[in-house]
């Protein structure tokens, strides 16, 4: 029969770490969519809170009280409660579910006892026993059991309804260790409690205690504390459980009449709570409490007086809760026991089998000297174990801790003895409370060395130890709850010689719809020094940290935190297309920085290593942003972009990179001290910035390098590179040096750009073989050409273009006044809205002044001006007149005039060049000169005459007219209904679709009417014209 022993067992007193959310809160109304229906009730009633009588406690010796409210509209209610003594703690407790417990005796007609009694759970702080009455009673085991001990004014006892006779039975879930706690003590009315045999032999009995006057404070039942394990308080029903003391008993303290437990629920009480109340130990006083209970509008409240004196009573000490224990066979391992003691007195002594059978004390269960043997320190709790005789298996061994030998905390400790070493796994769920882990609170797992042994916290319990010899792998499983890793070096290196495994966590193959919400997991790593941290990212949640060599390997983390002093740091990406960002953390200038992507690896804040930083991005497209970092961050960083089109920017940093690009065509910004930007394979974009930098293109596609202020190297390496410059200030480029931001060296760069300011700069690549791209921008500029086929432009400002020896193409741009010379070569002129001067110098050049009255002279060589708008044009050979201005013309051989949209007169008759007239759009009137002409009329109804010289004529859409002129002609009327005259020579006339009429005047000439209905006529029709050599050849074509 499972009786009352004064033996006790083991446990820490519970953290107070917050646990479930389950704090009392006002329901809020709800509707289904239709009409609001208003209730009658017009004013909510206010929450009654039940009169508290005045306590009498002693201090050291926490006393609970039951808090009693009701509210009409049934809302859920809330408790706070405040003391006018600082030395009194006060605490409502929160987060607690709760039990039921419907009683009955008699005849269910007309019962002796029938009633509920509600207790509060302790859940944070006896997670064992609340976990496991919660699993019965949601299972209906205690529905229809009796309280099948009763002693008057001492216990009421339950829970068994299997033994025979009932008090010697229990569930089929097996037994569970004592779990006690300082606030947690039989040391009122109304504590709920396990009952068991002897030590650890809790299961489903439980008692309640009875004290003929329950206001008052009493230690007739104090001897059960560290023995029995609290874990809960009524709240309501105390007259039942008073009239259940009462009853009548027989042999064994078993009711005459059956005292049935009819139900048993576990529920959230929205009406009820608990008080705890305490003061220092030894302290004595008084003090008044004011407790206030609120449904978030309407509040009651309730004072009492509280008198505390020293307690009295010596509670025995007891074990703190012990790890499991993992050693290699014939391989010694310790570990230390901890006595507690709510008085905190010194004198526990520590007991192994021998020492309890020398005292003639219990032995629950001896051990086997063919497995190990093992002794205890006496005064210091150490515990030596020596497995012999290559045993391996599990072999138990007793350990006890009490004050003077008098109170005895027993504990069973497996000892786990493996043949080889082999992977050891560790879970949240094997903290020995059972229920820390999926509870919805956070949880921390820390793993540390300790001499030859690894140990592993779950929430600062000592929860699961091991010999390092006996372990190869290392696999740490996570909850669903936010889980976090400590890897500590503060005992030495932590890793086994295989490695860790870290599931931020693990699903359970047996569990029916698992959460989709597995917590927010992180790592951490602290308290020592590597020499090399290398983070390997398989996604955003997976990835591997490799240490030295000691490899960790995680699963489902979303942060890591990494406070190791490191001399080289090393972060590496997978082929994804990353975007990744450095900066600090959330604080400034305490030495972590953070590297972060958006979802492609894990976020890491880590300490600034004494070496480097090198960041390898990996394959694919990816963007490396070098944000500001920590303030203490002070480089070298190199940044690896490997494969891809990359873009990686240092602009905001202040201490030295190394940008690599490795393949595709990645874009490098250097910070504002020395850098140095490998550019690698591909068409690359390296800007150096600030600082005195070493730019190379590298490969053989062509690069883009911008060195920036100071003194840079620029090297474009293989392939057709060039360089970008712009500042408001002087340039000077050669083949090997770049003046102007800097003294700059210039190694195998083919193409120099170089960009002004707003003021008057000097812009001189003569001496550069290479292709130049110059413009002035702002201001007076002077731009000068080198040897390279090089385009010039001056923008806005009066400017100097001089275009060198090659193929050039000047324009003045927006400026006024600007004078363009183009030298040697082919150039192009163009010298833009303003008066400007264009020389073209030798070769064919080409000019065009645009708007203003410009000066052009083509020089040497057959030079063409080339004008467009929708103006009206004149040209001759001196002058071109019209809406673009008045322009000086000189050496000009040829021409090209456009026109635009509108009805544009071109008239180059008095020119002697070749010319090109395009009418566009609109009505045009084209005019051709001496030379051999060609004149497009384009849309519209043109007329379009060839003058002297061979001339080609194109009336091309609508009803164009074209007369020849002198020469050898040809005319092609285009579409629409089109009138064309060779006039002399020996013409060529289509007249293509359209009703068209064409003459061809003196000469050999040719007519074709092709489609539509034409007029041919050989000659023009005329007595006085000469018609010899005019042997004519018509063809009308269809229609």
């Amino acid at each position: 029969m499972k009786m009352f022993s004064w033996l006790s067992a083991l446990q820490l007193p519970s953290g107070k770490r917050e646990r479930r959310n389950r704090s009392k809160h006002r329901s809020q109304p709800q509707h289904n969519g239709c009409a609001e229906v208003l209730e009658p009730r017009l004013v909510l009633a206010a929450p009654a809170l039940s009169a508290i009588s005045d306590v009498t406690f002693f201090s050291g010796s926490a006393v609970h009280i039951p808090l009693n409210a009701t509210d009409a509209d049934g809302d859920s209610l809330s408790f706070n409660a405040v003391s006018d003594n600082i030395s009194v703690s006060a605490d409502v407790l929160e987060g607690n579910r709760s039990l039921q417990i419907a009683v009955e005796q008699g005849d269910s007609m007309s019962p002796t006892i029938s009633g509920e009694m509600t207790f509060e759970l302790f859940e944070d702080e006896a997670s064992r026993a609340t976990s496991r009455i919660i699993t019965l009673a949601e299972s209906g085991f205690y529905d229809g059991s009796t309280f099948h001990r009763v002693i008057d004014n001492f216990v009421i006892q339950g829970g068994d309804p299997n033994g025979v006779p009932s008090g010697t039975g229990g569930s089929t879930l097996g037994d569970f260790d004592d779990q006690f706690a300082f606030d947690l003590q039989h040391n009122r009315t109304g504590m709920l409690s396990y009952a068991k045999s002897i030590d650890d032999t809790n299961d489903s009995q439980f008692f309640v205690t009875e004290y003929a006057d329950p206001t008052v404070v009493n230690t007739n039942l104090r001897h059960l504390d560290s023995n029995h394990s609290v874990f809960g308080m009524q709240t309501t029903g105390e007259a039942i459980r008073a009239a259940i003391s009462d009853t009548s008993t027989g042999a064994n303290d078993v009711p005459n009449v059956d005292v049935v437990l009819t139900s048993v629920t576990v529920f959230v009480d929205t009406q009820n709570g608990v008080l705890r109340i305490n003061a220092p130990e030894g302290t004595s006083g008084t003090a008044m409490v004011t407790v206030t209970v609120s449904d978030s509008s309407e509040q009651d409240q309730q004072s009492f007086n509280v008198t505390f004196a020293p307690d009295t009573h010596n509670n025995a000490p007891f074990l703190a809760d012990i790890p499991s224990i993992r050693t290699l066979a014939d391989t010694a391992t310790t570990f230390q026991l901890t006595a507690l003691d709510v008085e905190n007195a010194p004198n526990a002594a520590f007991l192994d089998e021998v020492e309890l059978a020398n005292r003639s004390l219990l032995v629950p269960q001896t051990s086997n000297a063919a497995e190990l043997t093992y002794d205890i320190g006496f005064l210091d709790g150490t515990v030596s174990v020596v497995p012999v005789n290559s045993f391996s298996g599990t072999s138990p061994i007793t350990v006890a801790a009490g004050e003077f030998v008098t109170a005895i905390d027993y504990q069973v400790v497996p000892i786990e003895i493996v043949a080889s070493a082999s992977p050891w796994t560790v879970s949240a769920t094997d903290h020995p409370g059972l229920t820390e882990a999926n509870d919805g609170a956070p949880d921390e797992i820390r793993l540390v060395r300790n001499g030859s042994k690894f140990e592993v916290f779950v929430n600062d319990q000592p929860t699961a130890q091991a010999e390092d010899l006996s372990v190869t792998t290392l696999t740490i499983d996570g909850s669903r709850d936010d889980d976090t890793l400590i890897i500590d070096y503060s005992g030495g290196n932590p890793f086994p010689t295989g490695g860790i495994l870290f599931n931020g966590y693990t699903v359970d193959p047996m569990e029916v719809n698992p959460p989709e919400d597995t917590g927010i997991d992180s790592l951490e790593f602290t308290g020592g020094a590597v020499t090399t941290a290398t983070y390997t990212f398989t996604n955003a949640i997976d990835g591997s940290v490799n240490l030295d060599d000691d490899v960790l390997t995680y699963v489902g983390l979303e942060s890591i935190a990494d406070t190791l002093n490191v001399t080289d740091r090393v972060f590496t990406y997978s082929a994804a297309a990353d975007m990744v960002t450095t900066g600090d953390d959330d604080l400034a200038a305490n030495g972590l920085s953070r590297i972060a992507t958006d979802g492609t690896g894990t976020t890491v804040d880590f300490t600034t290593p004494s070496g480097s930083l090198t960041i390898n991005s990996g394959d694919g497209n990816d963007t490396v942003a070098i944000t500001s970092m920590d303030s203490l961050f002070d480089g070298p960083l190199t940044v690896n972009a490997e494969d891809g089109n990359d873009t990686v920017d240092a602009s905001e940093i202040t201490f030295a990179v190394k940008l690599n690009g490795f393949g595709g065509n990645d874009s490098l910004t250097g910070g504002s001290i020395a850098d140095t930007l490998n550019g690698g394979s591909g068409s690359d974009s390296l800007v150096g910035g600030a600082g005195d930098d070493k730019l190379r293109g590298q490969g053989t596609s062509g690069d883009t390098l911008h060195g920036g202020p100071g003194d840079d190297t620029l090297d474009g390496g293989d392939g057709y590179d060039h360089i970008f410059e712009t500042a408001d200030i002087d340039f000077t480029v050669t083949d090997s040096t770049l003046t102007g931001l800097g003294n700059d060296t210039l190694i195998n760069i083919q193409l120099a750009q170089l960009f002004g300011g707003s003021n008057a700069n000097i812009i001189d690549a003569s001496a550069f073989s290479g292709r130049a791209f110059l413009n002035g921008a702002g201001g007076n500029d002077v731009l000068r050409g080198g040897i390279g086929y090089d385009r010039i432009f001056g923008g806005s400002g009066r400017d100097l273009l001089v275009g060198g020896d090659r193929d050039d193409v000047l324009r003045g741009q927006g400026g006024n006044h600007d004078t363009l010379l183009g030298g040697a070569g082919n150039d192009k002129l163009n010298g833009g809205i303003g008066h400007d001067s264009l020389v073209g110098g030798d070769d064919d050049d080409i000019l065009t002044g645009e708007s203003g009255n410009d000066t052009i002279d083509g020089g040497a060589g057959t030079d063409r001006l080339y004008e467009r708008g929708n103006v009206n044009m004149t040209l001759s050979d001196t002058a071109l007149t019209g809406g673009l201005g008045t322009d000086s013309l000189a050496s000009v051989e040829t021409a090209y005039l456009k026109g635009g949209n509108g009805s544009n007169l071109l008239d180059g008759s008095a020119f002697g060049g070749d010319m090109t007239l395009i009418g566009v759009g609109g009505n045009d009137t084209l005019k051709g000169g001496t030379g051999s002409d060609m004149l497009n009329g384009r849309s519209g109804a043109d007329s379009i005459l060839g003058g002297d010289g061979d001339d080609t004529l194109m009336g091309m859409r609508d009803d164009d007219t074209l007369n020849g002129g002198a020469g050898n002609d040809r005319l092609d009327g285009g579409s629409q209904d089109d009138a064309l005259s060779g006039w002399t020579g020996d013409d060529l006339l289509y007249g293509r679709s359209g009703a068209d009429i064409l003459v061809g005047g003196d000469g050999n000439d040719s007519l074709y009417g092709s489609s539509g209905d034409d007029i041919l006529q050989g000659d023009d029709g005329k007595s006085d014209t000469d018609h010899s050599r005019d042997d004519d050849r018509l063809d009308g074509g269809t229609d």
